[in-house]
């Protein structure tokens, strides 16, 4: 009977984490891309 409560933590959880793993992989990108844009508008 505590499964379908467990259960629905757990994918409370999963879904929390991949969003925090989104967060970073948005970050990752941003600290990629900006030196990049900064080097392409000085050659430019």
């Amino acid at each position: 009977q505590l499964v379908l409560p467990k259960l629905i933590l757990g994918l409370k959880l999963t879904s929390l984490v991949s969003m925090g793993n989104m967060k970073n992989y948005v970050v990752f990108f941003i600290n990629i891309i900006t030196p990049f844009y900064q080097y392409i508008s000085s050659v430019l």
